[in-house]
Protein backbone atom coordinates (compact mmCIF):
# COMPACT_ATOMS: atom_id res chain seq x y z
CA UNK A 1 0.00 0.00 0.00
CA UNK A 2 1.43 3.37 -0.72
CA UNK A 3 0.09 6.65 0.53
CA UNK A 4 1.06 10.19 -0.76
CA UNK A 5 -0.17 13.51 -1.47
CA UNK A 6 -2.19 13.73 -4.50
CA UNK A 7 -1.52 15.88 -7.56
CA UNK A 8 -3.90 17.09 -10.39
CA UNK A 9 -3.36 13.80 -12.76
CA UNK A 10 -4.63 11.76 -9.13
CA UNK A 11 -7.76 13.40 -9.13
CA UNK A 12 -9.83 11.19 -11.95
CA UNK A 13 -8.81 7.95 -9.73
CA UNK A 14 -10.08 10.11 -6.62
CA UNK A 15 -13.53 10.75 -8.15
CA UNK A 16 -13.88 6.81 -9.21
CA UNK A 17 -13.13 5.93 -5.64
CA UNK A 18 -15.22 9.14 -4.05
CA UNK A 19 -18.56 7.99 -6.15
CA UNK A 20 -17.91 3.96 -4.88
CA UNK A 21 -17.24 5.37 -1.67
CA UNK A 22 -20.63 7.98 -1.51
CA UNK A 23 -22.65 5.14 -2.99
CA UNK A 24 -21.90 2.72 -0.08
CA UNK A 25 -23.16 5.76 2.34
CA UNK A 26 -26.03 3.94 4.10
CA UNK A 27 -26.17 1.10 2.14
CA UNK A 28 -26.74 -2.36 3.40
CA UNK A 29 -25.52 -2.63 7.00
CA UNK A 30 -23.61 0.22 6.33
CA UNK A 31 -24.15 3.31 8.61
CA UNK A 32 -24.98 6.70 7.70
CA UNK A 33 -21.54 8.74 7.57
CA UNK A 34 -22.06 11.43 4.74
CA UNK A 35 -25.20 14.48 5.64
CA UNK A 36 -26.22 13.89 2.35
CA UNK A 37 -30.09 11.71 1.36
CA UNK A 38 -29.16 8.72 -0.20
CA UNK A 39 -30.81 10.12 -4.01
CA UNK A 40 -27.80 12.69 -3.92
CA UNK A 41 -24.36 10.75 -2.55
CA UNK A 42 -22.94 11.23 -5.42
CA UNK A 43 -20.15 13.91 -7.10
CA UNK A 44 -21.28 17.17 -8.40
CA UNK A 45 -19.30 19.39 -10.73
CA UNK A 46 -19.07 22.20 -7.37
CA UNK A 47 -17.05 19.08 -5.61
CA UNK A 48 -15.05 17.98 -8.37
CA UNK A 49 -13.71 21.89 -8.91
CA UNK A 50 -12.87 22.18 -5.30
CA UNK A 51 -10.97 19.32 -5.07
CA UNK A 52 -9.15 19.69 -8.76
CA UNK A 53 -8.41 23.78 -8.09
CA UNK A 54 -8.43 23.48 -4.43
CA UNK A 55 -5.34 21.05 -4.38
CA UNK A 56 -3.46 23.37 -6.37
CA UNK A 57 -3.89 26.41 -3.92
CA UNK A 58 -1.46 27.75 -1.64
CA UNK A 59 -2.05 27.85 2.22
CA UNK A 60 -2.61 31.88 1.79
CA UNK A 61 -5.10 31.41 -1.17
CA UNK A 62 -8.75 30.89 0.14
CA UNK A 63 -10.19 27.34 -0.98
CA UNK A 64 -7.31 25.56 -0.54
CA UNK A 65 -7.02 21.65 -0.16
CA UNK A 66 -4.39 18.82 0.31
CA UNK A 67 -5.95 15.66 -0.05
CA UNK A 68 -3.45 12.27 0.47
CA UNK A 69 -4.74 8.76 -1.31
CA UNK A 70 -3.95 5.64 -0.33
CA UNK A 71 -3.68 2.91 -3.29
CA UNK A 72 -3.07 -0.30 -3.23
CA UNK A 73 -2.42 -1.98 -6.32
CA UNK A 74 -2.87 1.09 -8.40
CA UNK A 75 -6.23 1.71 -6.86
CA UNK A 76 -7.82 4.15 -4.15
CA UNK A 77 -8.58 2.67 -1.41
CA UNK A 78 -8.86 5.56 0.89
CA UNK A 79 -8.16 9.24 1.35
CA UNK A 80 -7.51 12.04 3.86
CA UNK A 81 -8.28 15.53 3.53
CA UNK A 82 -8.07 19.13 4.90
CA UNK A 83 -8.87 22.46 4.13
CA UNK A 84 -8.93 25.86 5.32
CA UNK A 85 -11.95 27.50 7.49
CA UNK A 86 -14.36 29.86 5.49
CA UNK A 87 -14.15 32.10 8.41
CA UNK A 88 -11.48 34.82 9.38
CA UNK A 89 -8.83 34.67 11.84
CA UNK A 90 -9.16 30.69 11.62
CA UNK A 91 -5.86 30.44 9.91
CA UNK A 92 -4.33 27.87 12.98
CA UNK A 93 -7.23 25.62 12.55
CA UNK A 94 -7.87 23.13 9.59
CA UNK A 95 -11.23 21.11 8.57
CA UNK A 96 -10.44 17.39 8.05
CA UNK A 97 -12.72 14.87 6.19
CA UNK A 98 -11.48 11.09 5.27
CA UNK A 99 -12.87 7.44 4.29
CA UNK A 100 -11.32 4.40 3.41
CA UNK A 101 -13.22 1.85 0.88
CA UNK A 102 -15.38 -0.95 2.60
CA UNK A 103 -13.45 -3.93 2.04
CA UNK A 104 -10.62 -2.02 3.85
CA UNK A 105 -12.42 -0.85 6.96
CA UNK A 106 -11.42 -1.98 10.31
CA UNK A 107 -7.90 -2.63 8.93
CA UNK A 108 -5.83 0.34 10.21
CA UNK A 109 -6.49 2.11 7.15
CA UNK A 110 -7.43 5.43 8.89
CA UNK A 111 -4.92 5.46 11.57
CA UNK A 112 -2.29 5.45 8.88
CA UNK A 113 -4.14 8.30 6.94
CA UNK A 114 -4.16 10.24 9.50
CA UNK A 115 -0.50 9.38 10.90
CA UNK A 116 0.31 10.83 7.39
CA UNK A 117 -1.72 13.86 8.09
CA UNK A 118 -0.10 14.45 11.37
CA UNK A 119 3.37 14.44 10.56
CA UNK A 120 3.09 16.29 7.33
CA UNK A 121 1.59 19.23 9.15
CA UNK A 122 4.56 18.92 11.13
CA UNK A 123 5.99 21.46 8.80
CA UNK A 124 3.41 23.74 9.14
CA UNK A 125 3.45 25.07 13.04
CA UNK A 126 1.03 27.54 12.36
CA UNK A 127 -1.89 24.85 12.02
CA UNK A 128 -2.74 24.26 15.67
CA UNK A 129 -5.97 22.20 15.24
CA UNK A 130 -7.62 19.41 13.72
CA UNK A 131 -11.13 19.95 13.23
CA UNK A 132 -14.04 17.66 12.21
CA UNK A 133 -17.24 16.62 11.96
CA UNK A 134 -18.61 13.71 11.76
CA UNK A 135 -22.78 11.87 12.18
CA UNK A 136 -23.47 11.42 15.65
CA UNK A 137 -24.62 7.98 14.68
CA UNK A 138 -21.22 6.94 12.84
CA UNK A 139 -19.92 5.76 16.18
CA UNK A 140 -17.03 3.60 14.07
CA UNK A 141 -15.50 7.30 12.86
CA UNK A 142 -16.21 8.12 16.20
CA UNK A 143 -14.39 6.02 18.25
CA UNK A 144 -10.78 6.27 15.90
CA UNK A 145 -11.47 9.65 16.37
CA UNK A 146 -11.11 9.66 20.38
CA UNK A 147 -8.24 7.00 19.92
CA UNK A 148 -6.24 9.62 18.17
CA UNK A 149 -6.76 11.81 20.67
CA UNK A 150 -9.67 13.94 18.94
CA UNK A 151 -12.07 15.71 21.42
CA UNK A 152 -15.67 15.82 21.29
CA UNK A 153 -16.51 19.77 21.19
CA UNK A 154 -20.09 19.73 21.06
CA UNK A 155 -23.33 18.36 19.35
CA UNK A 156 -25.98 19.67 17.42
CA UNK A 157 -29.38 17.70 18.14
CA UNK A 158 -31.47 17.11 15.07
CA UNK A 159 -28.89 18.83 12.87
CA UNK A 160 -29.85 17.17 9.49
CA UNK A 161 -32.83 15.42 8.14
CA UNK A 162 -31.93 13.17 5.40
CA UNK A 163 -34.15 10.87 3.54
CA UNK A 164 -37.14 12.37 6.75
CA UNK A 165 -34.73 10.79 9.43
CA UNK A 166 -33.30 13.60 12.21
CA UNK A 167 -29.36 12.93 12.14
CA UNK A 168 -27.02 14.66 14.80
CA UNK A 169 -23.80 16.28 14.27
CA UNK A 170 -20.56 16.24 16.24
CA UNK A 171 -18.05 18.73 16.36
CA UNK A 172 -14.41 17.05 17.43
CA UNK A 173 -10.63 18.92 17.27
CA UNK A 174 -7.40 17.99 17.54
CA UNK A 175 -4.60 20.05 19.31
CA UNK A 176 -1.42 19.46 17.21
CA UNK A 177 2.16 18.92 18.51
CA UNK A 178 1.00 17.37 21.60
Amino acid sequence: MDIRLATPDDINAFFQYLQVHLSDDSAGDTHLFQSLSSAESNINTMTKSQFYHGIKKTFAETDWRRLWLAFEGGKVIGHIEIRGHTQAYTQHRVVLGMGVATEYRHQGLGKLLLDTLVTWLTQFPQVAYLDLWVLSSNLAAINLYQKYGFTVGGEIDDMFRIDGKPCSYTFMFRLLGV
